[in-house]
């Protein structure tokens, strides 16, 4: 079962970045599930989330929520996607720093309304 706060690797990109899903698919397998991906910090990337060593394993240095690259699922789909030998599944997010990503995608101007609104939906606090 796909929860959120879970992030894999995708095999196929030279450049491995880390995707983690920010929706609820185990409490709405109905809705979209929405994954962001981490970039390192560069002066032109959004900074609305940023991570730093220590917030997973993964994460080395200072690195960037990516909202822009934000993709949505149906949930049979990315079960299928992670389910597969194309991807490499890691830890799943701690959850007060999956928190400081979701909270980041409701002031992110890179995501979409009706994802803001989705999350909303599913329970994310309004601030």
């Amino acid at each position: 079962m796909i929860r959120g706060g879970d992030t894999f690797l995708r095999r196929s990109q030279i450049k491995k970045h880390l995707w983690v899903v920010i929706s609820y698919p185990e409490l709405c397998p109905k809705d979209p599930v929405v994954v962001v991906s981490l970039v390192s910090c560069k002066p032109y990337i959004e900074r609305t989330c940023i991570l730093n060593r220590g917030d997973h394993p993964f994460v080395k240095h200072e690195t960037a929520v990516y909202y822009r690259a934000l993709q949505t699922y149906s949930i049979g789909r990315i079960e299928n996607i992670i389910g597969s030998d194309q991807v490499d599944t890691l830890a799943p997010m701690r959850p007060a720093v999956l928190a400081r990503i979701r909270g980041g995608a409701l002031h992110s101007p890179m995501v979409p309304q009706e994802i803001h609104d989705l999350l909303i939906r599913q329970g994310l606090p309004d601030d």
